[in-house]
């Protein structure tokens, strides 16, 4: 790309360079770090004397078995453009991503690295909250049909209730009346005990919608 008949690489002074809010770093062919800019070092969270004039693989022991580092090989040895977005491990625990863009340059490999993780962590926590969405809505839907099946079941219970006292008010007192009165007397503690287990489930279900 050329602006004014100039290539834009030539108007990048380092005074612009080390004003730019993107991350740029000169990789050379022996993998040393050439320059960094002011972004960089807040993406490494290093100064600039813990890298300028080290190889990569002294700053950061074993980055050579890294996805990123195989882009940058490629971009090297083969001198194409490429990109990555890249998660990196700090030595605290935290991570960060960063999108790359690795350029072949004079003296190695320009990196140009975007910050993403405000993004990313944007994405993971719109996930996380659809997630926990479908899990309303399922619990939703068993609350809903927990109460249909309760329904149900209490409207059964409740005519065989109606059945055994009609039964047994036609019936003399003995044995076959007191059977058909235990069994309206179950039938009506059924009703009750089911009735309870809806209102729980519901119950449950809404506090953990609530609880989203």
């Amino acid at each position: 790309m050329r602006v004014s008949g100039m290539p834009v690489r030539e108007l990048l002074t380092p005074q612009a360079l080390g004003s730019l809010h993107e991350g740029c770093q000169v990789i050379g062919f022996d993998w040393q770090y050439l320059y960094v800019n002011d972004a960089v070092l807040v993406h490494a969270k290093k100064v600039r004397e813990e890298l300028l004039g080290r190889t990569m693989m002294e700053c950061y022991p074993g980055i050579e078995e890294t996805p990123m580092f195989e882009s940058l090989r490629r971009s090297m040895e083969q001198r194409i453009d490429s990109t990555l977005v890249n998660e990196f491990a700090y030595p605290d625990g935290s991570k960060g991503w960063f999108e790359l863009r690795f350029v072949p340059v004079p003296r190695g490999v320009c990196i140009l690295s975007l910050d993403i993780t405000a993004l990313k962590r944007a994405a993971e926590d719109v996930e996380r909250l659809e997630d926990q969405l479908r899990q309303s809505s399922h619990f939703e839907a068993v609350g809903r049909r927990a109460g249909q099946v309760a329904h149900d079941v209490i409207n059964l219970l409740s005519v065989i209730a109606g059945l055994t006292e009609l039964m047994s008010s036609d019936l003399p007192d003995g044995e076959l009346k007191a059977d058909i009165d235990e069994v309206r007397n179950t039938a009506l503690s059924a009703v009750e005990l089911t009735r309870q287990l809806s209102a729980g489930a519901q119950l449950r279900a809404q506090a953990a919608e609530d609880a989203e």
